[in-house]
């Protein structure tokens, strides 16, 4: 099956389950047949007047003999078949989540979450529809109605036999073409999904906003009618697919009659007797099902085709952070230098970031203020190592960064993004997202240099209170401080603060400060923030504005200068807005 190459590292890794599950399939190819003709050879022994009590004792053991080989090769091929399919949908989401983690933003513009979550769920569940049920369709398409023909024509008349499926390929040729038209109703009905799931999630997360401007009703229409474009989707296939169900057994149908005509002829001729006649309608039963099953067959192929596609897209995504071979390990404890850095976003023209030269000594405090949009953030994500930079515009103790591995850096970063995202766990489990193997008492340390102490009572539960999806029980502030606590459990080399104290009181955001000076003496730390009474203790402030570096200094100096900065501060004593 063409389809099965993309699942061709799977069949590999698990040949051993296919071959017992295939061998225990055909071999109740054999047991029914063989059932079958055990009661035409009864029915034959007793009308010509053969079949004694002895006789008759030892047919009714091979028969039962038989049933329960077939029960036993029942089961094994049920369970080792169907065992496939369920591990194949777990290990193609594992894959598709190693996948997914390894990928950078660039990714994540062209494909939505709604797209990525259909192809997780419901086309992972089509590959293990086709790596069960699908296979197990193939053997009864195919395998099995060419064993019981061969069966029938050797065991009772290849004559009969003949006759009898002549209108056999009329299944065949009805199927393919039905086929074609099955696929693009699948793919429509994926792209359908992908919608649906795109609107619920962003029902889920933006129901505070919903509820805030009452505009419940809207979004449920606007719901609807991507409910009922699912709707239509899969009721065009279902009708199509429908269509396979009565010829079914229509096909079915002309057999048992041509079987009726030419055995009526046979038997009166003397060639064919009553308990082969019997054997043969009994097989042409069984062909019965594999008529359905092929129907099955294509359902399966077409839509875990489609599926296969899609996931293939991901597969076969090139990450657009290739790193070199051979690389360094970060030891920390050095000096952070932009080296003309400048940075464009993918898809944009406008650059970001334009020629940044700034060092950070280790062991200091750098604050980076502007205006909204002037390249704060993306400055501070170059440290993560999201994005590809110039050779030798980011250095680490002197050396480009292009030269030591991702993961070495960013464990000796603590980052705390503009947009908390908290997990639907306790408030423990959040802050142990940052370390793992942390003690109890780090965890309250965590929660100490936060200032999140004074909220715990009044949470339900305490550190054990579910925060839900989002943190959507708690407030900013508390998300803000929940996750400062987080990044700061791991005890960061250089601990990133992008704008994490604009929802806090200004006491609150004292008592952080005054932890952060306190506690990490000989540690870097870089705060952006647009709120500028917490960077005053801060050892060089960098402003920014179109991505370019327009005054840098201490606070005494940058207020001396009488720029930007210093009318931000004159506003925000004033209680003015930020800019």
């Amino acid at each position: 099956m063409q389809v099965l190459k993309n699942m061709t590292w799977f069949v590999k890794e698990n040949k051993k389950s296919y071959i017992i599950g295939i061998l225990a399939l055909l071999s109740t190819y054999i047991f029914v047949p063989v059932s079958t003709f055990i009661i035409g050879q009864i029915i034959d022994g007793f009308r010509i007047g053969w079949m004694g009590k002895e006789n008759f004792k030892y047919y009714i053991i091979a028969l039962f003999a038989s049933i329960i080989l077939h029960y036993i090769a029942g089961y094994l091929w049920n369970y080792y078949i169907f065992r496939n399919a369920f591990l194949a949908e777990k290990e193609s989401r594992s894959r598709i989540l190693s996948k997914l983690l390894k990928q950078n933003p660039k990714f994540y513009y062209k494909n939505s979450t709604g797209s990525l979550m259909s192809k997780a769920t419901h086309d992972v569940s089509n590959i293990g529809m086709l790596m069960g049920y699908g296979l197990m369709a193939f053997f009864e398409a195919t395998v099995y109605p060419i064993s019981l023909i061969m069966i029938m024509g050797i065991t009772v008349s290849w004559r009969l036999t003949f006759y009898s499926i002549l209108a056999l390929p009329l299944m065949i040729v009805f199927a393919a073409k039905l086929g074609k038209i099955l696929e693009e109703r699948f793919r429509s009905i994926q792209r359908s999904m992908e919608r649906l799931n795109e609107s619920v999630l962003e029902n889920i997360t933006s129901i505070r906003v919903i509820k805030g401007f009452s505009t419940q009703e809207i979004n449920k229409e606007r719901f609807d009618e991507k409910a009922k474009s699912l709707f239509d989707a899969q009721m065009d296939q279902s009708r199509l697919s429908a269509l396979f169900f009565p010829i079914g057994r229509i096909i079915p149908g002309i057999t048992f009659v041509v079987a009726l005509i030419v055995g009526e002829r046979m038997m009166g001729q003397g060639s064919l007797s009553l308990g082969q006649m019997v054997s043969f309608f009994m097989y042409l039963n069984m062909l019965t099902w594999p008529m359905l099953a092929f129907g099955d067959l294509i359902n399966v192929i077409q839509e875990s085709s489609s599926s296969l596609r899609r996931i293939q897209e991901i597969y076969d995504y090139e990450e657009d952070f290739k790193e070199k071979d051979n690389l360094k390990e970060y030891q920390g404890g050095q000096d952070i230098t932009f080296n003309q850095l400048s940075f464009t976003y993918p898809g944009e023209k406008q650059k970001a970031l334009d020629n940044i030269s700034f060092t950070i000594p280790a062991g200091q405090t750098i604050g980076i203020v502007g205006k909204i949009g002037s390249g704060k953030t993306t400055l501070v994500k170059q440290l993560l190592r999201f994005y590809n930079v110039e050779e030798d515009s980011l250095l680490f103790g002197g050396e480009s960064a292009e030269n030591f591995t991702r993961e070495s850096i960013r464990d000796k970063i603590g980052y705390v993004p503009q947009q908390h995202i908290l997990f639907s766990k306790s408030v423990t489990d959040n802050i142990l997202f940052g370390k793992a193997d942390a003690s109890i008492d780090q965890v309250n340390e965590a929660i100490d240099f936060a200032d999140f102490s004074k909220d715990l009572h009044t949470l339900v539960d305490g550190v054990d209170t579910l925060i839900g999806e989002k943190g959507v029980s708690i407030s900013g502030g508390q998300k803000q401080r929940l996750s400062i606590a987080r990044a700061i459990i791991k005890d960061p080399e250089i601990l990133i603060l992008d704008d994490s104290l604009s929802a806090v009181d200004a006491l609150t955001e004292k008592n952080i400060v005054k932890n952060i000076q306190e506690q990490r003496v000989g540690k870097t730390t870089i705060i952006v923030a647009h709120r500028l009474s917490g960077l005053k203790h801060a050892d060089h402030i960098i402003v920014l504005d179109q991505g370019r570096i327009v005054e840098e200094g201490t606070h005494e100096e940058l207020l001396s200068n009488e720029g930007w900065y210093y009318d931000m501060v004159q506003t925000q004593k004033l209680g003015g807005q930020n800019g």
